[in-house]
């Protein structure tokens, strides 16, 4: 780590007659001249984010027992965007309540949400301006309103920051992968004779991702026969329907006499025959290869003896790139008013990956007897049916488009500008402030085949080889498919077939929010034993 020690005017310090300045304790809006808060609070230092190793502020957070993790870096396998649903943000959930149940402020002030739940990325919030972070666990709805039903989460920003603080800081697991690093700087300082402070901060984040294949623990569970596996199975599975099935014979024929062969659905192995996978007939004819990524299930599973897939594509956590930029300013235009500003802005990219897309059940495909080549046992059986020119259901898991992936781009940005101040020296303070931010979430979907041009290319001679087919007004839309797809036999299929199925999917989601607020508080009456105090808002 390298670092420039910073000048840090004191915030809070006790008057020269040793009588403790003013606070508002997070939780409360009434100023008061002690530490009691009516709710619990915990305190997170700027100490213990920087010891973390991390920049991952909720991997901190996430530590203590108040917090159950929500979406983290290690939600790695979420990739279907919605007005309420973000992959690849980070949010905080206090006692298992939700994320939406959990507010989240910036300095008391509520912060830009992500979506349409109002959670707040915590990606957004730059950790380098971070001073510290108070939590309060116990509920504090009836100051915050019904989102702070499970608490709050209030990120105090460095104030009256004076000098320049330079940070580099990289880490690495201790088994290897998954590397971070972290790029900040500091520079604030006094203006108007020592009335105004100004910071800018400025960060640039990366994190690598770490993949499944990278930790043995992993690696032991996809070679334990007693651990199923994760990803349907990549091979073309045929169903016959229940009103034109195979003769029964042909059937024993290829996998001798068995219980319930005549409702059975058929694999294709690799190499064209054909095996049986249910709970029947687990693993019958299997030939496929026993490897990372296939495996026969152990006597400690559910279907001893079926064919199983691991996701070897599995990621644990997601790799980012982030850059933030933060800004804040007061000033001191009397004894009575202060003038503060604050800004902040951050762009992140987040990639998640999913397994590969399933085109099965309500997304199978019609495939009609046509005279194309499908493998000798397939022929036979198709042969065998009381309609053997009917057209028979496939059911497959689209290995050779790649596995479902996202790449979610984020830009945010707030500005907060208000006035706070006394009212003639007394006890009654007041603070008021408007707010504008504006969150935009860009989603890239890749590996999501669109159902109606699957259907349309697998569906056509020899599975869409020499396919060239056009879509007129109002799309415009060319399919192109040169091998064909790769449906009995093992080959990588041209990209204008893989483009030919894609659905070139985009999501977009744009969130505003403004927020006008005013407090006023300060002391009713004198009793014996204190004060009165009161806040009124709007």
């Amino acid at each position: 780590i390298i670092h420039s020690p910073p000048s840090m005017a004191a915030e809070g310090s006790a008057t020269a007659d040793n009588t403790l300045a003013e606070v508002t304790v997070t939780g409360s809006r009434i100023v008061r001249r002690d530490f009691v808060s009516p709710s619990p609070v915990v305190t997170v230092g700027s100490e213990s984010l920087e010891q973390s190793g991390t920049q991952a502020v909720e991997a901190v957070l996430n530590q203590l027992p108040q917090f159950v993790p929500s979406q983290t870096m290690f939600s790695a396998g979420d990739v279907q965007p919605s007005a309420f649903n973000n992959p690849g943000i980070v949010t905080l959930n206090l006692r298992g309540l939700g994320a939406n149940r959990n507010l989240v402020l910036i300095d008391g002030r509520r912060a830009q949400p992500a979506n349409a739940l109002l959670v707040v990325d915590i990606n957004s919030i730059p950790s380098a301006a971070i001073e510290s972070v108070e939590i309060i666990s116990g509920g504090a709805s009836a100051t915050y309103g019904a989102d702070a039903m499970g608490g709050v989460t209030n990120f105090k920003m460095k104030r009256n920051f004076q000098g320049l603080s330079l940070n580099a800081q990289t880490m690495v697991t201790e088994e290897g992968g998954g590397q971070e690093s972290t790029l900040s700087a500091l520079l604030g300082g006094n203006f108007g004779d020592g009335r105004g402070n100004a910071m800018v901060g400025l960060s640039y984040t990366t994190r690598e991702a770490l993949y499944a294949r990278d930790r043995k623990f992993t690696v032991n569970g996809w070679r334990d026969p007693n651990t199923p596996g994760g990803e349907a199975l990549p091979f073309s599975q045929i169903d016959f329907g229940t009103t034109n099935r195979p003769d029964p014979a042909i059937f024993e024929s290829i996998f001798g006499p068995r219980p319930g062969l005549a409702n059975e659905t058929v694999y294709v192995n690799p190499d064209g025959t054909l095996f049986l996978n249910s709970a029947n007939s687990p693993g019958i004819g299997y030939t496929g290869p026993i490897n990372d990524e296939f495996k026969i299930l152990g006597p400690g599973t559910t279907n001893p003896g079926a064919v199983s897939a691991n996701n070897l594509n599995q990621t644990l956590t997601t790799p980012l790139d982030r850059y933030s930029i933060f800004a804040n300013a007061r000033y001191d235009v009397n004894d009575n008013i202060s003038a503060f500003l604050q800004a902040n802005m951050s762009s992140m990219a987040v990639d998640t990956v999913l397994t590969y897309a399933p085109a099965t059940s309500q997304w199978s495909a019609s495939i009609p007897v046509d005279g194309r080549e499908v493998p000798p046992e397939l022929q036979a059986l198709l042969d065998s049916r009381p309609n053997a020119t009917a057209p028979y259901t496939l059911n497959r898991t689209l290995d050779f488009a790649g596995p479902r992936s996202s790449r979610n781009e984020t830009d945010m940005y707030q500005v907060t500008a208000g006035i706070e101040g006394t009212f003639f020296d007394s006890s009654w303070r007041y603070e008021t402030y408007f707010s504008h931010g504006r969150t935009t979430l860009l989603t890239l979907m890749d590996g999501f085949p669109g159902l109606q041009n699957y259907r349309a290319v697998v569906s056509a001679p020899d599975f869409g080889a020499n396919l060239v087919s056009s879509v007129g007004p109002p799309l415009f839309f060319e399919k192109k498919c040169t091998t064909g797809l790769p449906i009995f036999q093992d080959f990588e299929p041209s990209q204008d077939c893989i483009d030919s199925i894609s659905g070139n999917m985009k999501h977009g989601t744009e969130m505003e929010q403004d927020v006008v607020e005013g407090n006023i508080t300060g002391d009713l009456i004198n009793l014996p034993a204190g004060a009165v105090g009161s806040a009124f808002g709007a």
